[in-house]
C-alpha cells in the first residue's frame, strides 16, 4: 500500500496518524495549506489516545447504546464508516466561537452563544462574573431551534456589569470539554 492510498483511506477528521521511519509517529493535517505536519508527539501518548478513542468506539457498538450508534450512523461522511466517525468525534472537542448580546446586567437579557462540534454539543453552561470577579449567576444555555446557536437568559441583576466576563463551558457526547472566556458588559 502506498503512502497516498493509506492516507486517503485512513483520514479521520481531516487528520491522519502516520508512522515516519525517521521521526516516529506524526499527525498530518490536510488543511487548505496542504499536507503539513502539525504535531509530533511521543509514541506512547499517541497510542494511549488512540486506544482510548478505540475503546469508546467499541462501547458505542454495544447493543445497549444502539440509539447513540444510530446517531453516529447518520453522521457518517462519504467515504468513511461509523467507527471512524466515532473516533473522530472522540478526538475533536467542541468550539466556543462567540458570545453576542447587549448585556446590561438586567434579568431577562439574552446571550447568543455560537458553539459547534463535529458531532453533537451535549451541554453548554454559562457563568457570569462581575467586574470584581464575583460569580453573579450560573446556568445552562438552551439550544435554539434548528440552529447551532445556544441562548442563555440572564436571571440575576448585576449592578457592576461594566467589565463583566462570561465563561462558557461546552461538552460533547464524548465528554470533551472546552472552556472559553469573553468580556461582556462593555458600553
Amino acid at each position: 500500500m502506498t503512502v497516498s492510498s493509506f492516507i486517503s483511506s485512513h483520514v479521520v477528521s481531516g487528520r491522519v496518524l502516520y508512522r515516519n521511519p525517521e521521526c516516529g509517529l506524526q499527525v498530518l493535517d490536510f488543511s487548505q495549506r496542504g499536507q503539513e505536519v502539525i504535531e509530533r508527539k511521543g509514541k506512547r501518548w499517541l497510542n494511549r489516545r488512540y486506544l482510548t478513542a478505540a475503546a469508546y468506539a467499541k462501547q458505542v457498538f454495544r447493543p445497549e447504546l444502539k440509539e447513540l450508534k444510530a446517531l453516529y450512523d447518520l453522521a457518517v461522511r462519504p467515504g468513511s464508516n461509523t467507527y471512524d466517525r466515532i473516533v473522530s468525534d472522540y478526538n475533536v472537542p467542541p468550539d466556543v466561537l462567540s458570545v453576542d448580546g447587549d448585556y446590561t446586567g438586567v434579568p431577562g437579557e439574552h446571550l447568543l452563544l455560537d458553539v459547534q462540534d463535529d458531532f453533537i454539543v451535549r451541554f453548554v453552561q454559562v457563568s457570569i462574573y462581575n467586574a470584581k470577579d464575583k460569580l453573579v449567576e450560573k446556568g445552562e444555555a438552551l439550544l435554539q431551534d434548528d440552529s447551532r446557536f445556544f441562548i442563555y437568559t440572564t436571571k440575576r441583576r448585576n449592578t457592576a456589569f461594566l467589565g463583566s466576563r462570561v465563561e462558557v463551558l461546552a461538552a460533547d457526547m464524548t465528554h470533551n470539554y472546552t472552556l472559553a472566556t469573553f468580556k461582556i458588559g462593555l458600553i
